[in-house]
């Protein structure tokens, strides 16, 4: 019976070894909102807006983006361009983005 159960748990531990996977990140765009002035996001270090909508602009507090209490409906978007082209590879696929 010991036999067995050694069998079971060592057949348990391959499956799990069979199925860990390592994770890979990279950080695509990255700000330090602590060095902007308070105020509109927009405007700053590269960030604009999208679309027409202006109405209840999102703003940098303290070094913290805050976007306005009393949404109703759709107010203003921001957006950064990377800038540059990046390709990350992984095992089943291959993402590239590239920034205006």
């Amino acid at each position: 019976m010991l036999s067995r159960l050694l069998k079971g748990g060592a057949l348990v531990a391959l499956a799990l070894a069979s199925f860990s996977r390592q994770a890979h990140a990279a950080v695509l765009i990255g700000d330090d909102f602590s060095t902007f002035a308070n105020g509109n996001l927009v405007g700053q270090n590269g960030w604009g807006q999208v679309g027409a909508s202006a109405t209840l602009p999102i703003q940098v507090s303290g070094g913290q983006v805050v976007i306005p209490g009393g949404q109703t409906g759709d107010n203003q978007d921001a957006s950064k361009p990377f800038g540059t082209t990046m390709q990350i590879s992984g095992e089943t696929a291959t993402i590239t983005v590239t920034g205006k």
